[in-house]
Parts: C-alpha cells; structure tokens; sequence
C-alpha cells in the first residue's frame, strides 16, 4: 500500500517481491495516468529549473498542502523539516 509518491513506489516494489494486491491511495499507478501538467513539466525538464528545497518563503505551501491547521500540526511540521534529509 502506498499513499501519493509511496504508491509509485509500491507499483514499483511489486514488480520485483509479487503481492498479492497492491493498493493506491492519491497516487497514479502509471505514467500514463499522470495529470497532463505533471507530464508536461518533466518532458520540458522545468521540473530542473527549480531549487530542490524551496527557501522559507514557500513554508506556506508546504504547511498547505501537509494538512498544517492548528498549531500543534505546525510544530508537527517544524519539527519534521528539521530533522528530515534535505536530499528527501
């Protein structure tokens, strides 16, 4: 089972140990079930024209798009960013 990113990966972890059922949450399960804008941007490579970690002016976003509510979910988050690996 994977959610988002991690359901790609779970397809992909299928491929090589066999399950029985593979479940997907948000995620595609091929390339061909991508929006058409994510498709877009990795054939132009504009994915390549930003920072891989956005500067603290982008925080909002993330906050946004990782449920951020209370505050509480805001330390939750703060925390998380400072110890997780800048490659990930």
């Amino acid at each position: 089972m994977g959610v988002s990113f991690g359901g790609m990966m779970a397809v992909e972890m299928a491929k090589h140990f066999p399950a029985a059922t593979v479940i997907l949450i948000s995620s595609a399960g091929t390339r061909r079930q991508l929006p058409w804008w994510m498709k877009a941007v990795g054939s132009l490579g504009l994915n390549r024209l930003l920072p891989k970690r956005p500067g603290n002016g982008f925080r909002w976003i993330e906050d946004y798009y990782l449920g951020v509510e209370t505050e509480d979910d805001a330390l939750l988050v703060q925390n998380f960013r400072g110890k997780v690996d800048p490659r990930y």
